[in-house]
This record gives structure tokens, C-alpha cells and sequence, in this order.
């Protein structure tokens, strides 16, 4: 019984730290994207 209930803390462990990975993988997709955006919004102030 103890064997099944550090197995199941362990999965849980992995579960959430794959969620928690993907977050991150979401978070650092988007903030590449407005940094893209800003980088543009930049150089066309500089050229204008």
C-alpha cells in the first residue's frame, strides 16, 4: 500500500511539473511574439 501511494506522489510530481513546463513554453512563445512586435513599432519609429 505504501509502495502504490509514493508511486501515485511521484506521477503527480510529474504531471505537474509537465503542465508547469508547458506553461512555460507558452509564456516564452508569446513574450517572443511581442517582442517581435515592439522591435518592429521601434524600427519604424527610427525610419519614419
Amino acid at each position: 500500500m505504501q509502495y502504490l501511494d509514493k508511486r501515485r506522489q511521484f506521477l503527480t510530481l510529474g504531471m505537474m511539473l509537465l503542465l508547469q513546463r508547458d506553461q512555460i513554453k507558452e509564456k516564452r512563445i508569446k513574450y517572443q511574439k511581442i517582442l517581435k512586435l515592439s522591435i518592429f513599432r521601434l524600427k519604424d519609429q527610427i525610419t519614419s
